[in-house]
């Protein structure tokens, strides 16, 4: 009978049962002492919340900001991280972007800043060929970044940057027959910018990057990613392919293409360079991303430990109530859509105003006070370290507005 009491009180104990009142009071009192307001200005970040993320930052070796893309306050936010985890040592930053088109940025950004990248982007159909840093705001972050040392982009060849890449390995090559070849492409390129990589035969591309010599490298490697690039977008706008393979290709791409560049920074001696990484949610949450892929982030956790067993810290930034994102059209929308199965969980911490960050790792061993939580929220817990919602904000604007 003691023993039946016993397995009694312990299933009550542990069991998934409603909270009860005192359990919904202890987590209120957890979330309100894990959560603080963080301004974002010009000058950077301020308040309590912006003291937590340098601490924070102080003991990582990489730093991630998991984000929405196209939100002008997810921006502002992220050059404030920035220009904050500088000064402690991240002296180089990663970035969701085609490889190519970052070092011209970078380029353009340091020889003649805003104004040059600005002349560069309203010609030859270009203001679709660089993901994200298209907007004033992203692009602000590009120069806050460059300030702390060098960027690096590590995703594919953007869809709408094939004619750009095809121009340069023109340029590039000294054989005549792929100079004719690149020219011919660049011209299908612009008539389709948006569907063009998707749609063309592989085997062109591919018969291309096999006709430069070996000594042109660099146009070369133009041509490689155009390749890995065409396999990566064919089953989503294409419509062939497995759709499971081609977001694992990606993300060993970032993968590969990440070590590529640390490992030749770690050559050139001092510490080993601590790294500012701004991608997309899904890329830098740990375990499995949503699209069911071993995801960079967790890469990132792993290698840190591996090689300095030191531990990343990942943090999530999200559009709250009344914010809103631009699309690669230009279409402006609400992205306040993302926090509302989060609302119920911590609608009620939030500041009145601007932003609020939350340490969520003090939840991970009280479970049961938020097993009644949205499943998107306990994931949250799992795969984030801390998360920051950003009430309002506004959409991302043009340096240049694409043709409609």
């Amino acid at each position: 009978m003691k023993i039946m009491w016993g397995l009694a009180a312990l299933a009550a104990l542990l069991g998934p049962g409603p909270v009860a009142a005192s359990e919904a009071d202890d987590l209120s009192r957890l979330l309100r002492d894990n959560s603080w307001k963080v301004e974002t200005s010009a000058t950077g970040l301020s308040g309590p919340g912006a003291a937590r993320i340098v601490a924070w930052s102080r003991e990582a070796q990489f730093f991630l900001l998991g984000e929405n893309h196209g939100s002008a306050g997810i921006a502002r936010f992220a050059t404030g991280v920035a220009k904050a985890l500088g000064p402690v040592g991240f002296r180089h930053t990663v970035v969701e972007a085609d490889p190519l088109v970052t070092d011209h940025m970078v380029r353009l950004l340091k020889q003649g800043g805003m104004p040059a990248f600005a002349n560069w982007l309203a010609t030859d159909q270009r203001q679709r060929a660089v993901p994200f840093f298209a907007w004033r705001e992203e692009a602000d972050f590009a120069v806050a970044a460059l300030a702390n040392g060098p960027v690096w982009g590590v995703d594919q060849s953007f869809l709408a940057a094939a004619h750009v890449h095809l121009d340069a390995i023109a340029a590039q090559t000294r054989d005549r027959s792929a100079r004719t070849m690149a020219q011919a492409m660049a011209a299908e390129a612009r008539a389709d910018v948006i569907g063009w990589l998707a749609k063309v035969d592989r085997a062109r591309i591919v018969a291309l990057r096999d006709a430069i010599p070996a000594r042109d490298a660099a146009a070369r490697r133009i041509a490689d990613l155009l390749v890995q690039s065409a396999v990566i977008y064919s089953p989503f706008s294409g419509g062939q392919g497995s759709w499971h393979r081609a977001n694992l290709e990606r993300e060993t791409l970032m993968k590969r293409s990440f070590l590529g560049y640390y490992d030749a920074a770690a050559k050139r001696g001092g510490p080993p360079p601590r790294v500012l990484f701004k991608f997309g949610a899904w890329h830098l949450q740990r375990g499995l991303s949503e699209t069911n892929v071993p995801s960079l982030g967790n890469f990132l956790a792993e290698l840190a430990l591996a090689r300095y067993d030191r531990p990343v810290f990942n943090l999530r930034v999200m559009c709250g109530p009344g914010a809103e994102q631009v699309t690669f059209d230009g279409s402006v929308q609400s992205c306040a859509d993302e926090f509302a199965p989060l609302a119920p969980a911590l609608g009620a911490a939030l500041s009145p105003e601007g932003a609020t960050v939350f340490d969520l790792r003090p939840l991970r061993d009280k479970p049961r006070l938020w097993r009644d939580w949205p499943a998107e929220a306990k994931r949250l817990v799992w795969t984030y370290d801390a998360v920051v919602v950003i009430r309002g904000g506004g959409a991302a604007t043009f340096i240049a507005p694409p043709p409609k």
